[in-house]
């Protein structure tokens, strides 16, 4: 008599799946993310600043849960309140001018500058990762400047004029899948600042 077909893993994994409702849930767009919290901090009366809320809200990456969360240790951190610089304290998030700085140096291929850069970082005890996802950003605002200046802070203007005109938007569109890629490979490098370095000499070799 034939013995029953084991069963591995997989086939278990395949039919408890069927099993279960499976859901397909969108990311939630940021200005959305960010009235939300705006109406429950003016239900409590709590405090805040639009940049804070603004900040919490893209590093909530699309999910209001995980920014509710984050909303909910920003108050613990603020005493209460949910200020710009309690929230960058919190995030290891860094000043626009940082980022800004890292993305010039890297157009002027100044290796040694970077390595300076990378240090400063590291002792302000900021996230490489979060760096990686502001200077995609920035890269990504760079290339649209230089087709409209439309709902562009007129006090950035003068900055991103002078990045790019050091570069095109071909090399944008490559520093862009540098960064982007570097973010993602981050988990494969031996700690944070080994890939966020490696990414960023990656971008001085073929910028």
């Amino acid at each position: 008599r034939d013995q029953p077909r084991s069963r591995g893993l997989g086939d278990v994994y395949k039919r408890q799946l069927s099993r279960c409702l499976q859901f397909n849930l969108k990311p939630i767009p940021v200005p959305i993310i960010e009235d939300q919290m705006k109406k429950i901090l003016g239900e409590e009366n709590i405090e805040f600043d639009s940049q804070g809320i603004e900040l919490l809200s893209r590093y909530a990456r699309g999910s209001l849960r995980d920014g509710l969360s984050l909303l909910d240790q920003s108050i613990a951190q603020g005493n209460g309140k949910v200020e710009e610089e309690s929230v960058k304290s919190m995030l290891g998030v860094v000043d626009e001018s940082l980022v800004q700085s890292l993305v010039e140096i890297t157009l002027n291929q100044d290796a040694d500058l970077l390595t300076q850069k990378i240090n400063d970082i590291e002792r302000m005890g900021a996230s490489f990762a979060f760096v990686l996802d502001e200077m995609a950003s920035l890269l990504q605002r760079l290339s649209l400047f230089s087709l409209t200046t439309q709902g562009l802070d007129e006090r950035l203007i003068e900055g991103y004029q002078r990045l790019f005109d050091q570069t095109d938007d071909e090399h944008l569109q490559l520093l862009y899948q540098i960064v982007t890629i570097g973010k993602r490979d981050l988990l494969l490098a031996p700690d944070e600042k080994v890939g966020f370095t490696m990414t960023l000499l990656l971008s001085l070799i073929h910028i």
